[in-house]
């Protein structure tokens, strides 16, 4: 038998401050910590997108939560190109250029860039790309040009 929320203990609203509105992460660049990693069929039920559960990890935001998902099979394949693109920066940002399975991502850390965009009426947030450090994936300098470039 289940026992009902009320019927094991009576709830006072006026003891609990009510939950406010949400309001989405302002927009920039934040660091998470990622708390859980799966793949989950789209909406649809023909694709498979990487969902990844994202926990803010300092800041005055410290402790909030967004989610990232990334198209792995999807009939568009300019979607799968892009999730796959967003993948390998994941991947990257974490150093892991080739996880064996979805629990090589949770407990690492790495920055995403964060944007509000409008949804169902108000305000969300987005995940966009995993943000690089300025050595991943750079080219090496190139050599010194004899003159200026302009001539």
């Amino acid at each position: 038998m289940i026992v009902s929320y009320f019927d094991e203990k009576p709830f006072d609203a006026s003891t609990v401050d009510p939950a406010g509105e949400f309001k989405p992460l302002p927009e920039g660049v934040y660091e998470f910590l990622i708390t859980n990693a799966s793949e989950a069929k789209t909406k649809d039920g023909q694709g498979l997108m990487g969902v990844f559960e994202l926990q803010v990890t300092r800041g005055d935001h410290k402790g909030r939560k967004l989610t990232k998902r990334v198209n792995l099979r999807n009939a568009n394949p300019q979607a799968v190109q892009i999730g796959q693109g967003e993948l390998s920066a994941i991947c990257r940002a974490i150093k892991n250029l080739r996880p064996k399975n979805w629990q090589a991502f949770v407990g690492q850390t790495l920055s995403f860039k964060v944007v509000v965009k409008p949804y169902n009426g108000s305000l969300s947030n987005e995940v966009k790309n995993a943000v690089l450090d300025d050595t991943e994936g750079a080219d090496p300098a190139p050599a010194a040009a004899e003159g200026p470039a302009w001539g």
